[in-house]
């Protein structure tokens, strides 16, 4: 198993804020499995640890990364920062979704023993939904139509090594709304969602009532096509 150099970070995004302070002497490991849903080793998921600052320079520092092994297991030792949101994020290829646990490493909520064990994380099957909108009616005719679906994300906010479901989200709810007329009568595109779940699809023609359809995502290669 790979276990990348800990000592070395780099500012991912802008420069110019202080650099971050560290335990000294601290290190944190981070290790656990990458499966499936049918708790399945994934292999060659990468695993990754940082700190992520969202303030007027948004900053990425990094820490470490592994890739899982056959058996789906990682393994990390990184800095301990003092006080950043610490965050690992663990993505394998685009068919799976990705998961991100997240910690701010205040000094009164240091790991237990200086382990992160992220024990068993289950990626799902994603799918790439294609849709094409195509206008058939007469000119003057338009269309205002949305998607909602799950995000493939997860977000897991842990505090105290429990997780905080205020500041955590997973798979929430993406919305994409698009109006269509003379100048663009037809759209294509492409969004990412979970196999398996439902996609819901407004419309609007013209000023005429609003009509929800939904339908379920069973291909990982999903295509959508709509006409008005």
């Amino acid at each position: 198993m790979k276990n990348y150099a800990f000592l070395v970070f780099a500012i991912v995004l802008w420069g110019g804020c202080s650099i971050p302070q560290f335990e000294p002497n601290a290190r944190v490991l981070i290790k656990g499995k990458v499966l499936d849903e049918n708790n399945a080793p994934i292999l060659d998921a990468k695993v990754t640890a940082y700190i992520f600052r969202e303030d007027y320079y948004l900053q990425s520092y990094f820490l470490g990364s592994d890739l899982s092994a056959q058996d789906g297991g990682f393994q990390i030792t990184s800095l301990l920062p003092k006080n950043e949101e610490y965050v690992v994020e663990v993505k394998s290829a685009d068919n799976y979704t990705e998961y991100y646990y997240l910690s701010n490493t205040f000094e009164n909520n240091k790991p237990d023993n200086y382990t992160i064990n992220l024990e068993a994380v289950q990626l799902k099957k994603n799918s790439k939904v294609n849709y094409t909108i195509t206008r058939t009616s007469p000119l003057g005719t338009t269309l205002h139509y949305s998607f909602n679906f799950p995000n493939v994300k997860c977000y897991e906010y842990f505090e105290n090594g429990q997780i905080n479901p205020e500041n955590s989200n997973c798979f929430d709810a993406v919305y994409i709304s698009r109006f269509l007329d003379d100048n663009n009568p037809n759209d294509s595109s492409f969004f990412w969602t979970v196999l398996g779940s439902v996609v819901e699809f407004r419309y609007v023609i013209n000023d005429g009532p609003e009509v929800v359809e939904t339908f379920i995502i069973d291909e990982e290669n999903y295509e959508f096509e709509f006409s008005y």
